[in-house]
This record gives C-alpha cells, structure tokens and sequence, in this order.
C-alpha cells in the first residue's frame, strides 16, 4: 500500500503529468530537453524526475554528459498510468506540449543547453 501511495502523491503534480506524457509521445528524453518543455528551472525539473524516479514511473540513464528519462514500460499497462494518459490527451495544455516536444526534437541537445546554461555548458 506505501508503494501505491507514493506513487499517488508522485502523480499529483500537473507538470509531472506534463513529464509522464512528453515521455509517453516520445519514447526517450534527455533532461535538458524536459526542462525546455516545462518551462521551469533546472532544479526544478530536477526534483520532479527525482520524485517520478524514485517511485519507479520513470528511468534515467546516464550516456556521456547526457541524462536520459524514459517511462517504465512495465508501467505503461498499468491502469492508472493509461487511465492518466488517456485523460489528458484532449488538454489544450498536453496538446501545446506535443507541438512544442516536435519543435524541441528538431534542435540539437547542444543547442538548448547552450540556450539554458550559456556558453560554458557544452566545452
């Protein structure tokens, strides 16, 4: 039961569910690339794949200086998760986020980093 409600508690936040379908449209997502969709500061983003990580709704790994998120495919037949996805599909908000996620995927990873850290990011 304590999984469950952790796992509740991990979903109860609006951009974390912006995270759960960006990921759920797009397989694979390095953590530069969330934080440019959402909008909000690194840390930020940081905290909530944390949260999203640490209960098992995602995975991360680490490839270079890069770090991938990707949603737990055991997951993605659970019911809520599906229930989730399938509720928002219609969100003015979720579909914004799927013009902005192609918009994303068409600049290189360098690029945003370099928008989001400056210069220093990408030497």
């Amino acid at each position: 039961m304590k999984n469950t409600i952790s796992k509740l508690k991990a979903l109860s936040d609006g951009n974390r569910i912006r995270i759960i379908n960006a990921l759920n449209c797009s397989k694979e997502l390095c953590a530069c690339q969330i934080t440019e969709l959402i909008g909000v500061i690194g840390a930020t983003i940081s905290r909530h794949l944390s949260i999203l990580s640490n209960v098992g709704i995602i995975n991360k790994t680490k490839r270079g200086r890069w770090i991938y998120f990707t949603l737990n495919k055991d997951l993605k037949n659970e019911n809520l998760i599906e229930w989730i996805i399938n509720s928002i599909s219609n969100s003015d908000e979720i579909n914004e986020d799927k013009l902005r996620l192609k918009e994303i995927l068409n600049r290189g990873k360098n690029e945003i980093c370099r928008k989001q850290r400056g210069e220093k990011c990408c030497r």
